[in-house]
């Protein structure tokens, strides 16, 4: 969850790029070439413009880009250090420099099917007022990933961050960081006091759309607990469009959203060391249509990372109780690697024993939901982890968890953990859910089944009727599909090339393993 701190302070230098041009906003079109530099550098932007420095041959980009940047498919661009788009990146003391970023903001455009490589400290931060246009095809996806061919890597180079104008909430209460005057200067994790400010009071606020993108091999590590997600939503709001991304290999979470109100259709996350979907920091949106299958042959987590599928906020002294989010047709396919269902050995061939100084971080859910949210799941699959699904309540007892036609199966222990304190742990009925419909294959002796397109077909994953999930009031112009059936694929769809993730995602990422 944390931001690589050493990446973020790398010493930047020069721009090679291709497309240099004007504002992305049409909000500042009739401004005059003049008019944004200098309303740039009111908005806090003291480098000098570096856009003038071009180099087509090396296709190399570094450095702070303000400008107007597009990227072809002809050859592959490399990321060297932290590539930070736009001026968003500053204290804002007032709403004049706000509107003043958000004019002057700039556009990062990748046409379908470009490459983009990154060396060990590189990252792309699209910072708040500024936007990323990633629109590849199933055809043309545009791949995102570390230096070297191949795509089996892990923790290579930094990752993708998005940040924006959106609400967030701070940890601990219930503030919004929108409270004076409408300000925000949200301190990102890892950053230092010139980089990682995002937040606002706009939760329609758009930084672009990211569409049949692929995030592989990122998540560097700098030290203990101190990585990238392979995206990272800071307060980006409902305005972005996000579908048909896959997040494949990240040494830290698949996607993070920390607040705002963005939202995801069709994702594929797959083989991600630490969690799969997370958010906390007051995040109020929607997610439907996600594949997560854990590492299909790895044995254990590396370093301190509990992989789960799906985080949702945090608990105890950090809970935030504006968490409140949505989440439909969502696939999770778990592994040894969570599942705790072998014995690991040593150097020597002998058996490895974890105690309660040494908890073995193989024993996770499948979904855990702790602090004070609120969250609904509909239409889900959960098979293969140690505990199915988990709930911790806050610190107030308002954890507020509805499970609408939720299948469990295969998991090693408890279907449910409950955790109703900081220091107890249950199974059973959870005091503060509705559960409609939660279904427990095991119950019935009943081992869970998918077919090649990775669609659940025992007969529970067919239901009787469209189950639609009502969208956030006053959210996002969000509509969730009506679906007849769980999980993130129709099991009426039979062969894996008739599957909406088919053809784009990474080759051989959505292989399980075979008895």
């Amino acid at each position: 969850m944390t931001f690589n701190k050493l990446l973020l302070t790398s010493t930047i230098s020069a721009l090679m790029l291709a497309g240099c041009g004007g504002s992305n906003n049409s909000s500042s079109s009739n401004n005059s070439d003049n008019n944004n530099g200098n309303n740039s550098q009111q908005a806090g932007q003291e480098a000098p413009n570096t856009c003038e420095t071009i180099n087509l041959e090396t296709r190399t980009i570094e450095g702070n880009v303000t400008c107007d940047l597009e990227l072809d498919a002809t050859a592959p661009w490399t990321l060297k250090g932290v590539v930070n788009i736009g001026n968003g990146q500053v204290d804002i003391s007032s709403a004049g420099q706000a509107q003043s970023i958000k004019d002057n903001g700039y556009t990062i455009t990748i046409e379908p099917g470009a490459e983009i490589k990154a060396d060990q400290d590189g990252a792309l931060i699209v910072t708040r007022g500024s936007q990323i246009f990633a629109e590849g095809t199933k055809e043309k996806p545009i791949t995102f990933s570390s230096l070297d061919d191949g795509f089996d890597g892990s923790g290579e180079w930094g990752g993708v961050v998005i940040q924006g104008f959106a609400p967030q909430h701070a940890p601990g209460s219930s503030l919004r960081c929108d409270t004076n005057d409408s300000i925000c200067n949200v301190q990102g994790e890892g950053g230092d006091d010139s980089v990682a400010k995002f937040g606002g009071s706009d939760a329609a606020d758009s930084s672009g759309s990211l569409k049949y993108v692929r995030i592989a091999e990122a998540g560097k590590v700098a030290g203990p607990d101190n990585e990238i997600n392979g995206l990272t939503l800071q307060g980006v709001g409902y305005g972005t469009e996000l579908s048909y991304i896959q997040v494949h290999g990240n040494l830290d979470d698949g996607i993070e959203w920390f607040g705002g109100t963005a939202n995801l259709k069709y994702a594929v996350l797959t083989n991600n060391d630490d969690d799969d979907v997370d958010f906390d920091e007051g995040y109020q949106g929607h997610i439907q249509h996600v594949l997560i299958i854990k590492h299909q042959n790895k044995e254990y987590p590396s370093g301190k990372n509990d992989p789960r599928a799906i985080e949702a906020n945090s608990s105890d002294e950090e809970a935030v109780k504006d968490t409140n989010a949505k989440l439909a047709n969502i696939t999770i396919i778990g592994s040894e690697m969570v599942q705790n269902s072998t014995t690991l050995k040593d150097g020597e061939g002998n058996d490895i024993v974890f105690d309660d100084n040494n908890e073995d971080l193989r024993k996770q859910p499948g979904m855990r939901l702790r602090g004070d949210l609120t969250v609904e799941i509909s239409n889900a699959i959960v098979v293969d982890y140690h505990d199915c699904l988990r709930v911790d309540n806050g610190q107030d007892e308002m954890t507020t968890v509805t499970f609408n036609n939720v299948i469990t199966g295969s998991c090693e222990d408890d279907t449910i953990v409950y955790k109703a304190t900081k220091d107890s742990k249950g199974t059973g009925t959870l005091p503060s859910s509705t559960n409609n419909n939660l279904i427990h294959l095991d119950d019935a002796g009943e081992a869970p089944e998918l077919n090649e397109a990775l669609a659940m077909t025992n007969a529970n994953a067919s239901l009787s009727s469209t189950f639609d999930p009502e969208e956030l009031e006053g959210r996002s112009d969000f509509t969730f599909d009506n679906t007849d059936y769980a999980g993130a694929v129709d099991p009426s769809i039979e062969k894996a090339e008739d599957a909406w993730w088919y053809g784009w995602t990474i080759e051989g990422s959505t292989n399980l393993k075979q008895p």
